[in-house]
């Protein structure tokens, strides 16, 4: 535990509840539910669900989430999850949440409906933000990998939903191999929804990826954006709309995004004006805290005042209304 950041009121705007299972719950539900696992320990199963001495890579990122997809036998499970993920987060001093989760990856596997299964997270996280004093909002998510099929139900189940369980709506999975062209009838009913958008581009893909998200498809946030450090007058009309970036330093190492954490372009892209925050985004898969991430971003050239201003950034980009954002900026000052 990095002791140092542990102290500070934090805020994460981008952790999904798919990469913030630890592995113990996996194995026990395993095990009780009598489910055949690809190997007998807890440590066997680590390397299937958490980066070990994996070589750095996106796909091989994105593989952790693989043994969960279709995993979850029952409400008990899913609501244990749920809980757990903002318990970890509360524990880390993090006062404010966005826990994004795709509901089709609860769902489908076991043939749920994905009402029920927003009903089932939400409740239970709703529960630990109770029992652990932090406040807890929620992202639903698509997956630019899964088929029509797959994405729909979910779709439709969080449009019902809507604001009285969401404050946004993101779309993530494989942006090299995956347009979100298909999604785009989906994204235009969730912009009149109200929901806000976040759209997780520039990752693996290029910067052409974060300017459709912007201009085409009207994100308010973009999920990483790294490669918008080669556009330069990307860069320019970022900042002229005030989109926000959630970066998330340690997975855009480990899936090869940057080559160091000195190497990447977030401090330089703050300063230069852009809404950059720093999150978790997987950190039962990178196994962090994000205490470890603002240690991340102080070795890679962010100075405490520097961090605050990212601090700052989280409160001004949050999906949160205005006096929502005040209540957060009250907590952080006190």
């Amino acid at each position: 535990m990095n002791k140092d950041f542990h102290a500070w009121p934090k805020i994460d705007l981008h952790r999904h509840l798919e990469g913030s299972i630890r592995p113990e719950t996996f194995f026990e539900v395993a095990r009780t539910r009598g489910i055949e696992l690809p190997a007998q320990t807890i440590e066997g199963i680590r390397p299937l669900l958490q980066i070990t001495d994996d070589p750095p890579g996106f796909l091989n990122f994105l593989s952790k989430f693989e043994p969960l997809a279709c995993f979850w036998p029952d409400r008990e499970s899913i609501g244990r999850a749920a809980y757990e993920a903002v318990e970890d987060a509360a524990r880390d001093n993090v006062v404010y949440l966005e826990l994004r989760y795709a509901p089709m990856h609860f769902a489908r596997g076991r043939g749920f409906k994905p009402a029920d299964v927003i009903e089932w997270i939400n409740t239970s996280a709703r529960r630990a933000a109770g029992d652990f004093g932090i406040r807890v909002e929620f992202i639903a998510c698509a997956c630019r990998h899964f088929s029509r099929e797959i994405n729909e139900p979910g779709i439709e189940a969080v449009l019902e939903a809507g604001p009285d369980e969401f404050v946004g709506f993101d779309i993530a999975g494989d942006e090299i191999n995956f347009s979100l062209e298909t999604l785009a009838p989906w994204l235009e009913r969730i912009k009149e929804s109200g929901l806000g958008l976040t759209l997780h581009a520039g990752e693996a893909g290029p910067a052409d990826n974060v300017r459709e998200a912007i201009t085409r498809f009207g994100a308010d946030r973009i999920g990483h954006g790294v490669r918008v450090v080669d556009d330069t007058s990307l860069v320019d009309m970022a900042v002229e709309k005030g989109t926000g970036f959630e970066m998330c330093l340690t997975s855009n190492v480990q899936t090869a995004t940057v080559p160091s954490l000195q190497a990447h372009p977030a401090r330089s892209l703050m300063n230069q004006g852009m809404c950059v925050t720093l999150n978790s985004d997987d950190p039962q898969i990178s196994r962090i805290t994000l205490s470890d991430e603002f240690r991340a971003a102080e070795e890679s050239g962010f100075s405490r005042a520097e961090l605050k201003t990212a601090l700052a950034n989280s409160v001004k980009c949050s999906f949160l209304s205005e006096s929502g954002r005040n209540a957060l900026r009250e907590r952080l000052d006190s």
